[in-house]
């Protein structure tokens, strides 16, 4: 069973923070997970923005009206590729 990265990180923060109940972590897995959080990351904000996108396309077209996500419009096929793009999505 593999452990969620959210734990693993909380672990080498116990440990970091002086739990002695705790090995010390090999430097080179701990190189790897942080590399991995990261890639999530960047993935994720790549992904909140793709959907905020939309969903100011969808309230600029059911409302007429900007509704607070952003001063620039994306047209409704641009922002859509972009969500897809990056969801994963064909």
């Amino acid at each position: 069973m593999t452990v969620p990265l959210h734990e693993q990180l909380r672990e080498y923060n116990r440990w970091r923070r002086g739990a002695e109940d705790i090995a010390s972590p090999d430097p080179k897995a701990l190189g790897i997970l942080l590399d991995t959080v990261a890639d999530r990351l960047e993935l994720f904000d790549k992904q909140t923005d793709a959907l905020r996108d939309v969903s100011q396309t969808l309230a600029w077209s059911a409302f007429g009206e900007r509704c607070g996500f952003s001063n620039q419009l994306l047209p409704p096929v641009l922002s859509l590729n972009k969500a897809r793009d990056a969801l994963g999505m064909i």
